[in-house]
């Protein structure tokens, strides 16, 4: 009986590891930015719906709420445009945040956690690697910034 459980145990660990990986399939095509998460904020503009984190939050009254979260939309207008295409062989293309670029990328793994490694074809080939997740058919792509981490949230076209 103990072997029995065991070997389900087991069996069962590799099905969920196995269903956690991403591969190229899973992420190539062209992708819609839907919403993004930094600094504290968590913008949806699909449905319109802008969420302040604790912290700033704790910094707005309730009777200002409304109007920070409108000028915060507003001020957010032109980032919101974003767009992904991501090729089976290997070659991506981006706008996002006003600025386009394009380059080579690698899925790989890193610490228990899936990455894309880019060198874009910038006259640097600057190299980064950005978490990426699939969750309920929306890809999202982590990043650290200035401001903290990033999350940008694609939505396949």
């Amino acid at each position: 009986m103990r072997t029995l459980t065991l070997s389900v145990l087991l069996l069962l660990n590799s099905v969920l590891a196995k269903a956690q990986s991403l591969t190229v399939n899973d992420i190539k095509g062209e992708w819609t930015m839907v919403a993004f998460e930094m600094s504290d904020i968590y913008y949806e503009w699909g449905i319109d719906s802008l969420a302040l984190g604790p912290n700033l939050k704790s910094q707005v009254t309730p009777e200002n709420e409304k109007l920070v979260v409108d000028d915060i939309k507003k001020n957010l207008q032109p980032f919101i445009d974003g767009h992904l295409i991501i090729k089976g062989d290997g070659y991506y293309m981006q706008k996002l945040m006003g600025e386009e670029a394009d380059g080579n990328y690698t899925l790989i793994k890193k610490g228990g956690a899936q990455y894309l490694r880019v060198i874009n074809n910038n006259k640097n080939k600057d190299v980064d690697e950005l978490k990426v997740e699939k969750k309920k058919g929306w890809l999202y792509i982590s990043m650290n910034t200035e401001e903290g981490e990033t999350i940008l949230i694609f939505e396949k076209d």
